[in-house]
């Protein structure tokens, strides 16, 4: 029975996987006392090498035009025990193309896959929401206020698209039944990880390292707590707990941001 358990590799699928924070996740994936065999798709066949070296497993697909049957072929081809949506576009029409349309297909993809593992956590962004027919955020402060009018102006077709993809899955989850996270991270910076974060109902105000973004996934894949959960996170304040006791305490209290606001 040992023996079987030590076999035993999990496997991580990544849809966007060249993109910096998927790449911090590639890493931390690869060195986990429990190391996965890692899936990366993505776009363009000269990040083949880059990827390789970090001990991926690349697979090219253009998901801003692949099809349902394009992704269910990828899933039932690397039958992940995981499967990690890390994908964005830049500007608004590959935002609706990949962050609505993409995220889409790959959810249903997922749900109507031949694999026995439905886990999917999305990489999504703070402050995704229904401004048009919901109230602000009754914890968000004037500052919070503020910041999200300033970001809603300038990147609104991409939080737009990710709210129609948040939204459908989860109002869609009742049919799909995916065990789902979404991860919803603040502004993000190049700098070192902190190891540290404060998660949940945090307002907008702050920023994170991609590295501690990354690692709030991986202590999202490892706690079963997080099943059904959209939480917001943000870099550490002076007494923030680690990065694992931050995603820890929010699943455990199930403080959800996205519920109520879409």
């Amino acid at each position: 029975m040992g023996d079987a358990s030590i076999l035993h590799m999990p496997t991580t699928l990544i849809f966007g996987g060249n993109g910096k924070t998927a790449r911090q996740l590639t890493a931390i994936l690869r060195d986990a006392d429990t190391p996965h065999t890692i899936f990366s798709v993505i776009r363009n066949p000269e990040q083949v090498p880059d990827l390789e070296a970090i001990g991926a497993k690349p697979i090219v697909q253009d998901i801003s035009t692949a099809s349902e049957v394009d992704f269910i072929k990828i899933i039932e081809g690397t039958r992940p025990d995981v499967v990690v949506w890390a994908a964005g576009g830049k500007d608004p029409k590959s935002a609706e193309a990949v962050d609505r349309d993409g995220a889409i297909r790959a959810m249903d993809a997922l749900a109507k896959a031949n694999v026995v593992a439905k886990r999917y956590i999305v990489v999504s962004a703070l402050d995704v929401r229904d401004r048009d027919s919901k109230p602000v955020p009754d914890w968000y402060t004037e500052a919070d206020e503020k910041l999200s009018d300033r970001m809603w102006g300038i990147i609104g077709p991409i939080l737009r698209a990710k709210l129609a993809a948040d939204t459908e899955l989860r109002v869609g989850n009742a049919a799909r039944k995916l065990s789902y996270t979404i991860v919803r991270p603040g502004g993000l910076t190049e700098g070192p990880s902190t190891g540290k974060a404060r998660a949940g109902k945090v307002g907008t105000v702050g920023m994170i390292p991609r590295e501690d973004v990354a690692k709030v996934v991986y202590a999202a894949i490892q706690n079963e707590q997080t099943y059904g959960l959209a939480f917001d996170v943000l870099g550490p304040n002076d007494d923030s707990p680690t990065i694992k006791e931050a995603v820890s305490q929010v699943a455990k209290h199930h403080e959800d941001t996205f519920e109520g606001y879409y």
